[in-house]
């Protein structure tokens, strides 16, 4: 059978391997880093009572590819659940004025004909001191949720997102790297062939003929190669393609790469539910304005908060030392808690920050739209001569974009290119 490499052991390349590999292709995997997942962290530290999602964490909705898995591995999952809490003007509340913001928003933006960035479409349509508040909401979310630049991100794209939206959400028992862990086994099963540590620099090419060489002057070849590296790599051209693929390159730079970093920390005890928090019966979701303003708790992980910033903030940040960044996040507890930050720092036992855009095999947390993202998208999810193929979270087409859902929908879809080629 065909030879075919994957560049990537993430979600996508694991799924494609995965698919390919059923149908008696000769795979092989090749994977800068020591270990699979990509931004999928799920990591157990021993200072920690309990393992922790560095990167990707929640099922948002009833995704049909990642349940179906999590099914066919036998790995339960379980419904978040809890209220959402607002923090603004030093008080909580539960007033939903978002969802009133967001009406308001989408009516206007059911009337546009062309796209703009989120900032424009905001300024144009929702200026003067009396949108102030609807404005600052709704850039919130979409730096907080997607990740994004306001003024890069494609406003036609937030009629496809829903926050009101009652679908469930669900965490993994084990994390997602315990769904990465099956894909790993089944492949291994199927005589997959993995590299690690191996960081492919240049990729020479004809058709049905690839030559991928390594930084460390590891050569592989193989008749397709599939590419499943995030979209910032692919921006900065990483790797070296020859004959160049400047088209390929040029749509990759019209998907956003979206930013974010992750604050985990464990307190010795729940004191927090004596403070001025203690009136948040079954928080799950608390938003604020504060420098560092969304954080989430479960009720099966007690004394456990997890604090994100998202957006351009966090790729400001993202050279930040950890101790800057506990030190900034301190500060929106001591809000929160109403509590000196030498309390708090005494009752946190551990702490974990995340910083995806740091990461040298990363530079993102997840993609976003552009205005341009859709044609892109297609430029990329097009094989060049049957024998480059990519994948990726940011070539996904739905309505789960930025997901470990979308991952694995075009780790599957780029399989069945090739499978259908036989």
């Amino acid at each position: 059978m065909e030879k075919i490499i994957i560049v990537g052991a993430g979600a996508s390349g694991l799924m494609a391997g995965y698919e390919l590999s059923k149908q008696g292709f000769n795979i092989e995997i090749i994977e800068a880093q020591n270990r699979i997942g990509g931004r999928i962290k799920s990591k157990s530290i021993n200072s920690f009572p309990y393992f922790l999602e560095l990167g990707a964490e929640f099922v948002h909705g009833n995704l049909p590819t990642t349940l179906r898995l999590l099914d066919e591995a036998k790995i339960p999952y379980y419904k978040t659940e809890g209220d959402i809490w607002n923090y603004e003007d030093g008080n909580f509340n539960q007033d939903d004025n978002f969802s009133e913001y967001f009406e308001a928003f989408h009516e206007k933006l059911s009337q546009l004909k062309e796209d703009s960035s989120v900032y424009q479409f905001l300024e144009k349509e929702f200026k003067g001191e009396s949108y102030s508040k609807l404005r600052k909401s709704i850039l919130n979310f979409v730096q907080g949720y997607d990740g994004a630049d306001p003024n890069e991100m494609s406003v036609f794209s937030l009629r496809e997102e829903n926050p009101d939206s009652e679908e469930d959400e669900y965490t993994i028992e084990g994390g997602y790297s315990s769904l990465m862990e099956y894909l790993y086994l089944k492949c291994r099963e199927n005589s997959v062939n993995f590299h690690f540590s191996e960081i492919i620099t240049h990729a020479n090419w004809k058709k049905n003929e690839v030559f991928i060489k390594s930084k460390s002057d590891k050569e592989y070849k193989a008749e397709k190669v599939i590419f499943t590296l995030p979209i910032a790599l692919l921006q900065q051209e990483s790797i070296e393609f020859k004959p160049q693929i400047p088209e390929y390159i040029s749509a990759a730079n019209e998907i956003g790469s979206g930013h974010a970093i992750k604050f985990i920390f464990q307190f010795n005890s729940e004191f927090f539910k004596t403070t001025k928090m203690s009136k948040l019966e079954d928080l799950h979701l608390l938003l604020s304005n504060e420098e560092i303003p969304t954080w989430w708790m479960h009720k099966t992980k007690p004394a456990l908060l997890t604090g994100w910033l998202g957006g351009p903030k966090a790729f400001e940040l993202r050279n930040s030392s950890k101790e800057e960044l506990l030190n900034r996040s301190l500060k929106t507890l001591h809000h929160f808690f109403c509590l000196p930050e030498n309390i708090i720092s005494e009752n946190l036992e551990n702490w974990e920050i995340s910083v995806p855009s740091a990461d040298p095999f990363a530079k993102c947390a997840y993609s976003y739209n552009k205005i341009n993202s859709e044609k892109a998208r297609k430029v990329l999810n097009t094989p060049i001569e049957q024998t480059l193929y990519f994948a990726g979270e940011a070539l996904y087409t739905g309505n789960a974009t930025g997901t470990v859902e979308a991952a694995l929908v075009t780790g599957e879809n780029t399989a069945k290119k090739i499978i259908h080629l036989k």
